[in-house]
């Protein structure tokens, strides 16, 4: 999952992906992060939460949120999975249901 989210630090906005958010946290990713401990304001469309940068690696942080998310604020900013196709393995222009047995007279076989 790669979304657009941004945090704040004081008064700049830095543009984010957000790569995964739970009720307790969020990984973000991106080219200019803020130090590890670095207290922030997470935002993704109408949702913000302060929190407090847990851990940073190359272009990828941790955010711990002050107070945990209700599930429904996690759901509602993840887009929602997509179905899965299954697979129809039968011919082109079989008929659904259990094949009819012939007997070799409705085929004319053994017939002299």
């Amino acid at each position: 999952m790669l979304l657009a989210a941004t945090i704040e630090l004081g008064a700049t906005s830095i543009p984010v992906k957000l790569r995964n958010l739970s009720e307790q946290g969020a990984l973000i990713e991106g080219p200019r992060l803020p130090l590890e401990g670095s207290d922030v304001l997470f935002r993704r469309n109408e949702l913000e939460v302060a929190g407090r940068i847990a851990w940073v690696s190359g272009k990828q942080a941790g955010i711990a949120f002050a107070a945990p998310l209700s599930t429904q604020d996690v759901l509602r900013n993840v887009p929602q999975p997509k179905p899965r196709v299954t697979a129809d393995y039968r011919r082109p222009g079989s008929i659904p249901g259990p094949c009819p047995r012939r007997s070799k007279r409705q085929w004319n076989i053994g017939s002299s």
